[in-house]
């Protein structure tokens, strides 16, 4: 049987999660603080789980538990992408996922080395506007009326922000009144914070998201946060150079994350929304030719 545990009972977990908890929207997750689903095999005493956060998905615990693996199957999105918390899931997950045409990728996850705002803040813009920083808080987020403010509505994760207080919430670089990047919050637990970076077409290769991301990061230390982190695929090549040149250093690389879509290679693409679909077409056509294969050969088709 497959029970869905909910923010009273969540912290169970977490003692079954060996190799995950750096992913800190599984804490956040537990917390409340953003959306996230928990699924296990029992309430009281769970041995097997699958937690669906805002960034990831991890499966975890006993391997073994067929109970588990059977149930936990309507519970996977035909492309949920999922991380194997150890190894010996690596080999259960094709079992019970529905697409089998998944393909592995990793994520490079990085820390917070020194903020480099001052310096960055100086930047002059290569195109010679002057570029403006706006704060985002908890009674100011649902209030925004620059253009391209879709860019933060649909982004908003975090769950009653007004529990926050006055903690930033993100940061918006505006050329007069439209929003050309911002930097928000993905993700909370505590003292810690993960951060993204959206910038819109348009907008990109200015510097206008490096000048978005020191401001966050700036703001956040002000706050009280204690350490900020960022993470990407680790074919993104400009997220990385984004976060590098912010002063994040590499921390460390996640387990492999078995998915059906290619991640973004490009930095600044909504990486959930455009994911090449390309390994989806070729599923098809394979199935097609199987069908094809298996079909009637005894039609009447008629000669041209």
């Amino acid at each position: 049987m497959i029970v869905e545990l909910f923010e009273a009972d969540r912290k169970k977990i977490l003692p079954l999660i060996r190799n995950s908890l750096h992913q800190l929207s599984i804490q956040s997750a537990v917390a409340g603080n953003t959306p996230g689903e928990v699924y296990v095999d029992s309430r009281d005493d769970p041995r097997s789980g699958l937690i669906k956060t805002s960034q990831c998905n991890v499966i975890f615990g006993n391997a073994a538990n067929r109970e588990f693996n059977e149930g936990i199957k309507e519970h996977i999105g035909y492309f949920d992408q999922i991380i194997c918390d150890e190894p010996r899931w690596d080999e259960v997950l094709p079992k019970i996922h529905g697409n089998n045409a998944l393909r592995k990728y990793r994520r490079k996850y990085y820390k917070l080395e020194r903020s480099r705002y001052a310096e960055i803040a100086r930047e002059p813009s290569p195109n010679g506007d002057k570029p403006e920083i706006r704060l985002l808080y908890a009674d100011t987020i649902g209030h925004i009326d620059y253009k391209n403010a879709d860019i933060v509505k649909d982004w908003m994760v975090l769950e009653n922000p007004e529990r926050f207080g006055r903690l930033s919430l993100g940061a918006l670089v505006l050329v007069g009144d439209t929003i050309t990047s911002c930097s928000m919050i993905d993700c909370i637990s505590g003292k810690k914070i993960e951060i993204g970076i959206k910038t819109t077409k348009g907008f990109r290769k200015f510097g206008y998201g490096k000048k978005a991301v020191a401001a966050m990061v700036d703001e956040s230390f002000r706050n009280g946060m204690q350490e900020i982190g960022w993470h990407c695929v680790s074919t993104n090549i400009g997220s990385i150079k984004t976060a590098k040149r912010c002063g994040f250093r590499l921390w460390r690389l996640s387990r492999t994350t078995s998915t059906a879509v290619f991640p973004a290679k490009k930095h600044g693409s909504n990486c959930g929304a455009n994911w090449s679909l390309s390994i989806c077409p070729i599923q098809m056509i394979n199935r097609l030719l199987k069908k094809l294969v298996a079909f009637p050969t005894t039609l009447n088709i008629p000669r041209i």
